[in-house]
C-alpha cells in the first residue's frame, strides 16, 4: 500500500504563514536539495510501522471489547441474582409476619400475681 500524498514536514515559518512568492519558499525539502526518491524509503517504512501499530492496537482494542462483553455479562448476572435474594427475602419475611396471626391474650393481673410470688421466694 503505498500513499500517494506527501508527508514533508511544515514547521518552516513561511509554510506556516502563506509567505513567499518563490517555489523554494512554499517547498522547504526543494530548498535543502531532498527530492521524493530520497524520501520514498523513509516513507514506506514510516508506512510499514504505522500499519503494524495500527494491527497491534486493533488486537488489543478486540481483546478489551472481548473483556468488556465478559463483565458486562458477570454484571447482568450479579444484578439478576441480586433481584432473587431480595425476592426471597421480602417473601420469607412476609411469610413470617403472615404466618403469625394468632392473638396472644395478656393477663396482667396474673404477670403481677406471678412477680410477687417470685418476690416472696427470695
Amino acid at each position: 500500500m503505498v500513499a500517494s500524498t506527501c508527508f514533508a514536514p511544515m514547521n518552516s515559518m513561511a509554510s506556516l504563514a502563506g509567505v513567499g512568492s518563490s517555489p523554494l519558499a512554499s517547498n522547504p525539502m526543494q530548498a535543502v536539495g531532498i527530492t521524493s526518491r530520497d524520501r520514498e524509503p523513509g516513507l514506506l517504512h514510516r508506512i510499514k510501522e504505522l500499519e503494524d501499530e495500527l494491527r497491534v492496537v486493533r488486537l488489543e482494542n478486540e481483546k478489551q471489547k472481548a473483556s468488556i462483553a465478559k463483565f458486562r455479562e458477570r454484571w447482568e448476572k450479579l444484578k439478576e441474582s441480586a433481584k432473587r435474594k431480595k425476592a426471597a427475602k421480602a417473601s420469607a419475611a412476609g411469610g413470617l409476619s403472615t404466618g403469625v396471626q394468632e392473638r396472644i391474650d395478656e393477663d396482667p393481673e396474673g404477670e403481677a400475681a406471678a412477680e410477687a410470688s417470685a418476690k416472696e421466694g427470695n
